[in-house]
C-alpha cells in the first residue's frame, strides 16, 4: 500500500511563497476572502452525489461511500451563520492515476471540499473528504 496525505493549506502556502519570492514578502499579498461562498447544509447530499458522479464519469467504481462524522460548530457563539463540516470516506476501484486525478478535480471544482487522506492499494484506493457547509442558526 502507498499512503498520500494532502495538506491543501501547506500547498497553498508554498504556492504563495513561490509567487512572492520569500516569506517576508507575503505580507504584500492582498488578503483573500477567508469565507468562501459555502453551500447550505441541506445541499450536503447533492455534494456527496457529485463526488460519486465525478468518479463514475472517469471510470472509477465507487465501492462504498460512508459519512463518518458531521461536526457542528458550537451553539451560542453569537453568529447568525456557522460553518460545519462532514467527513466522507470513499472506497474506490480503479487505477491510481485516475483516482488521484479524480480527487484533484474535486478540490479544483468544489472549493468546499478538501481531501484529507488518500490511501492507494493494488486494486484501487480509499479517500477521506472534508466537506464544509454553511448552517443558519
Amino acid at each position: 500500500e502507498a499512503y498520500f496525505f494532502w495538506l491543501p493549506s501547506y500547498q497553498r502556502y508554498l504556492d504563495m511563497q513561490q509567487k512572492a519570492g520569500s516569506p517576508n514578502q507575503l505580507s504584500g499579498i492582498a488578503a483573500v476572502n477567508s469565507t468562501p461562498n459555502l453551500p447550505a447544509s441541506d445541499k450536503l447530499r447533492e455534494i456527496v452525489e457529485a463526488c460519486r458522479s465525478n468518479f463514475s464519469r472517469i471510470s472509477v467504481e465507487v465501492l462504498a461511500l460512508n459519512l463518518e462524522r458531521f461536526v457542528s460548530q458550537e451553539e451560542g457563539k453569537g453568529s447568525a451563520e456557522g460553518i460545519d463540516y462532514a467527513l466522507v470516506r470513499l472506497q474506490l476501484k480503479g487505477d491510481w492515476q485516475t483516482i488521484v486525478a479524480g480527487f484533484e478535480t474535486l478540490e479544483e471544482t468544489h472549493p468546499e471540499i478538501n481531501v484529507q487522506e488518500l490511501t492507494l492499494a493494488d486494486a484501487g484506493g480509499e479517500g477521506l473528504l472534508q466537506i464544509y457547509v454553511r448552517t443558519e442558526k
